[in-house]
């Protein structure tokens, strides 16, 4: 058994007696009862007699300590399953989740390092980590302040096992006569079978009919149903998927979860054209007279925004209380291929800088910016001379994004509201604060 605190792991021997199974088993089993008994004390102290019935915490508070509670045992004990159990008998939506956002408001608030790099530690036992958890790991080893061992939980990592070494002399088969009978063919060896890639979401997608917003919606994917991923587009940006009944449709990469070796995915073979959409009405053109000064360059609308959503709760790193803080624009021809070399101007410093898309290693089509609190503004596309071949987005405030796309996004739901008004209230009145600073616009231009 390690000693408590100091991060290490022994590894016990596959050969090992039924005796010391038994010992293991009842180490382990202790192990659990204890986390059970510390949360339920702790549970009982801040409810009081009158309130031990229940079996979860009733304020934040008492959550977080029973949360703090499990996650120094696991670092004393390196015991996944008794953490498990115990988070379980919290009754928590979502466990490791709960664990990961206790310790990033730990990191945030600068709290004991020891118990931060506790629940860092249950965090990645649990699942993947934010780059939050990440950076305060990689931080904490350079100081030496948080044993190496806390950065993964060990029990992810099977004992290994003897493997016998393979025979060093290969005996020689004596000479046969030749058969005359035809010999039976030989089986080829099967490869290892490749687990099917799936596709899955946290909140319900559109389904569309193509690789595109361009597509009209077929269906919707909802969460905790991964369906299989049959073909992707050129691009890579949109998966083609077969929903439970059979029928085939296309869902965006970036709001989706991949399982399984997606990098065997091929370019589907039916993908469909892209719907032509109807001409806009123009006005009549107006005759000008030769004398007559030339109008000033108004937008060619060359491109059009298809696409200006927050990214939805759930999705990546986006939390009721934190997540990205980004500027995401794709720019896609009219085909939803992505178009590289395309210039995207920001105003969010008064100045319109350009970005090409392609040039900064974000992907295909695709450029980027960072915004922070009391940050943010409008893009769109122009020509080498600077001159708009697009409409403006609205504007995009890190600190309060508009109502609408908020409750699209899902943020309405972190603090329960009956309806959007309600949600609008507690927004403008600034009683409520979401995720503050940390929301992800996704903008897509596409040209006509």
């Amino acid at each position: 058994m390690p000693a408590a605190g100091d991060g290490s792991v022994s590894t016990i021997p596959m050969d090992h007696t039924p005796h010391q199974r038994q010992a293991s088993a009842s180490l382990r089993q202790a192990g659990v009862a204890a986390l059970l008994l510390l949360a339920a004390t702790l549970l009982l102290a801040a409810c009081g007699p009158e309130k031990s019935s229940r079996t979860q915490p009733q304020t934040v508070e008492q959550r977080n300590a029973a949360i703090a509670a499990i996650a120094q045992q696991f670092g004393a004990t390196q015991d996944l399953q008794a953490a498990q159990v115990a988070l379980a008998q919290l009754n928590l939506p979502d466990p490791a989740q709960a664990v990961l956002a206790l310790a990033e408001a730990s990191i945030v608030q600068d709290q004991n390092d020891q118990a931060t790099a506790q629940l860092v530690a249950l965090a990645g036992a649990l699942g993947p980590l934010s780059r939050m958890a990440q950076d305060f790991l990689a931080a904490e080893g350079q100081n030496s302040g948080v044993p190496a061992a806390m950065a993964l939980a060990p029990t992810h990592t099977p004992a290994p096992t003897d493997t016998p070494p393979p025979p060093t002399d290969t005996p020689t088969a004596e000479p046969t006569a030749t058969p005359t009978d035809t010999p039976q063919p030989t089986v080829a060896p099967t490869s290892t079978a490749v687990a099917q890639p799936q596709a899955s979401t946290t909140s319900a997608i559109n389904v569309r009919s193509g690789p595109g917003t361009v597509y009209p919606v077929v269906a919707q994917l909802q969460p905790g149903r991964p369906v299989d991923i049959l073909g992707r587009n050129a691009a890579g940006t949109w998966w083609q998927v077969q929903l439970g009944n059979g029928d085939q449709g296309w869902v965006a990469e970036s709001v989706v979860d991949e399982t399984g070796s997606v990098d065997e995915v091929a370019v589907a073979a039916n993908i469909p054209a892209a719907p032509t959409q109807a001409p806009r009405p123009t006005a009549a053109p107006v005759a000008v007279q030769p004398t007559q000064a030339p109008a000033p360059p108004q937008p060619s609308n060359n491109y059009v925004i298809t696409e200006f959503r927050l990214r939805p709760l759930g999705v990546n790193a986006q939390r009721c209380d934190g997540g990205g803080n980004n500027i995401f624009v794709l720019v896609v021809d009219a085909a939803g291929n992505p178009l590289d070399g395309v210039r995207v101007s920001y105003s969010g410093d008064g100045t319109y800088p350009i970005r090409v898309t392609g040039d900064q290693g974000k992907g295909p089509g695709r450029v980027e910016w960072d915004i922070y609190k009391y940050g943010g503004g409008v893009v769109r596309i122009v020509d080498g001379n600077g001159n708009p071949l697009s409409a403006e987005t609205p504007s995009m405030s890190a600190n309060w994004p508009p109502i609408d796309l908020m409750y699209d996004a899902g943020y309405c739901n972190c603090k329960p509201h009956p309806d959007k008004e309600s949600c609008r209230a507690d927004l403008e009145s600034k009683n409520y604060v979401f995720a503050f600073g940390h929301y992800v616009y996704e903008v897509t231009f596409q040209r006509q």
